[in-house]
């Protein structure tokens, strides 16, 4: 498949050396590359990136989906204190003491917090099939009707998520084991994004293949909210994390139908090729 070229400057280049990223020092994920180090075994740089034409991130031709975020905290927290059916965390605030059962990672920052959308959820396993919590039809109709139409065969986990005011270090969502699966759907991990504290010029999400000295940030086109990004090889994170009524993600997952969403893709990249980010941009 022919690798898709672009040349365009809607993206921020930083390096670490000039902008060190806030919080988080770098060498701790240089350290990875150490055999006996207990992220080593998730780092996955060094793999051939197969995605679609090689694209790492890309927004995706969609229409914008509209959602009231002080709403959906409000309904958060009717969950949080058992008012409501469903699964929500406590935020931040309310438990500084937990700060990794959400990621059960090595580092003991990078968790987020989420309010569930799917009882009977399973985040590692692929091939579970998630089932929505009524809340969602009586709170949030849009939200189930514009995930159902997404080119899922199976949706297995869906949340809405937030992270913490320093944000998160490089890392992937999905688990190691997946990515064999993955490998034919990359870029596949696609989510939706609502803001109220930053422009599009200044995004807080970045993208790197090398533990985050150099970082790729890419701007989102005003006229859509949903991107789709690397799961398996290139590594993201976010240089600021902000609270729910400020700034939120839609996490939807699970196993796409690989020619439907080539399909969207292709029509993706062709729309927004002055905004799409391949691996010419993260050699």
């Amino acid at each position: 498949m022919e690798p898709f070229r672009t040349t365009h400057s809607n993206y921020r280049r930083v390096l670490n050396s000039e902008e060190p990223l806030y919080h988080y020092n770098i060498e701790n994920y240089i350290a990875r590359e150490n055999l006996d180090h207990p992220e080593y075994k998730n780092l996955n740089y060094h793999s051939e990136y197969t995605g679609y034409r090689g694209v790492v991130w890309t927004p995706l031709d969609l229409p914008f989906l509209e959602i009231d975020l002080d709403h959906v905290w409000n309904v958060w927290q009717e969950v949080r204190h058992e008012k409501r059916e469903g699964l929500a965390q406590p935020w931040f605030d309310e438990r500084p003491d937990d700060m990794n059962s959400s990621r059960h990672s090595a580092y003991s920052d990078h968790d987020y917090r989420g309010f569930l959308l799917f009882k009977n959820t399973d985040y590692y396993n692929m091939d579970t099939p998630g089932e929505w919590y009524n809340i969602v039809q009586q709170e949030f109709p849009q939200v189930k009707e514009f995930c159902e139409a997404l080119p899922f065969d199976n949706m297995r986990f869906i949340a809405f998520a937030g992270r913490d005011d320093h944000g998160v270090g490089p890392h992937y969502d999905e688990d190691p084991a997946n990515r064999v699966r993955l490998a034919t759907q990359e870029p596949s991990q696609i989510r939706i994004r609502w803001s109220n504290v930053t422009t599009p010029e200044k995004e807080h999400l970045y993208f790197t293949k090398d533990h985050g000295a150099t970082r790729i940030y890419p701007i989102l086109p005003t006229d859509t909210n949903t991107m789709a990004w690397d799961g398996q090889v290139h590594e993201h994170g976010a240089d600021r994390g902000f609270h729910p009524k400020d700034r939120l993600i839609l996490m939807p997952m699970g196993t796409l139908n690989v020619k439907k969403w080539y399909e969207l893709l292709e029509r993706s990249i062709n729309k927004y090729k002055d905004y799409v980010i391949t691996t010419d941009h993260l050699k």
